[in-house]
């Protein structure tokens, strides 16, 4: 799997540890309801064990992936705070410059059109950051 390189470690760390534990679950499921173990689980009453590890790891993977889904929703909140104040702060100095002289009303244009080219190279990047590379 490789890093994403806009999140950096902590997501990869969470993917391999909610990976594991899911590889646990499985073998849990294994041990309740697969024929080479069916018989010794029963026999031995390990089954309500198993059930009860299942549900703990199904806890613990949900309160994973809760932190990645909330680690990935600030990352793009803040990604688009810094957006918006540079796209705010870029129009706040346009008009000022305009209205000083200093900037014509095709260089204004030109600052606009700009700013959508940012704001199409923007969500290009959010859209990166949010693919799996795995």
């Amino acid at each position: 799997m490789l890093p994403n390189p806009v999140y950096g470690g902590l997501p990869s760390k969470l993917r391999k540890e909610i990976t594991e534990k899911r590889r646990k679950q499985d073998q849990c499921v294994r041990h309740i309801i697969s024929r080479e173990y069916l018989l010794e689980t029963r026999i031995s009453g390990s089954d309500r064990y198993f059930k009860n590890k299942w549900e703990e790891y199904r806890q613990e993977i949900e309160q994973e992936e809760m932190n990645l889904q909330l680690y990935r929703l600030c990352f793009e909140l803040l990604f688009n705070l810094i957006k918006s104040v540079c796209i705010v702060a870029i129009i706040v100095l346009a008009v000022l410059y305009m209205s000083q002289g200093k900037l014509s009303i095709g260089a204004f244009s030109a600052v606009i059109s700009i700013l959508n080219i940012m704001h199409a190279s923007f969500n290009q990047l959010r859209h990166l950051s949010t693919y799996n590379f795995a």
